[in-house]
């Protein structure tokens, strides 16, 4: 009886282990963002779509810079992770005064999208900007900083 207990205990464990290790914020998952995104970018390209929940910075004005409006990240005044081109429908957050901390669910399409932000007085290649395309399904606000979950495939789609 108590080797089938200690089995089924093992077991048990094995099988949850892998939820509880994944289960991370956006603060701890650190700068993996970029070769995350680049895998799920190479997935899509590939034709295996998937969908995926990440936290979606759209940044505030008050940058007073040349750069896209949408990053992966919390914190809509710092740049946390890489840029990216978002497509949404609706009511999606634009740029404004405060910017935004969003959790979203979408797909990359696996294509990318150049936005030119440079004059022709000869400003820095920096302005020129190649970005993975994210199509948004869906959205909410990041209530707590610190605590948005960090970017996961909730469901690989083959």
């Amino acid at each position: 009886m108590k080797i089938h207990l200690l089995r089924y205990s093992i077991i048990t464990l094995l099988l949850w282990l892998p939820f509880c290790a994944s289960a991370q914020t956006y603060a701890a998952f650190g700068d993996s963002a970029i070769a995350w995104m680049q895998q799920r970018v190479a997935n899509a390209a590939a034709h295996r779509k998937e969908i995926v929940e990440m936290p979606l910075a759209v940044r505030s004005r008050a940058w007073g810079c040349k750069c896209p409006d949408h990053f992966i990240g919390e914190s809509p005044d710092t740049q946390e992770g890489p840029w990216i081109w978002v497509e949404a429908k609706g009511r999606f957050p634009k740029v404004d005064e405060k910017g935004y901390s969003l959790v979203v669910i979408g797909q990359f399409t696996g294509t990318w999208k150049t936005q030119d932000l440079r004059n022709d007085d000869g400003e820095p290649k920096e302005w020129l900007y190649k970005m993975p395309v994210f199509k948004v399904t869906s959205w909410r606000k990041n209530t707590g900083y610190g605590e948005a979950p960090a970017p996961h495939v909730l469901v690989p789609k083959h």
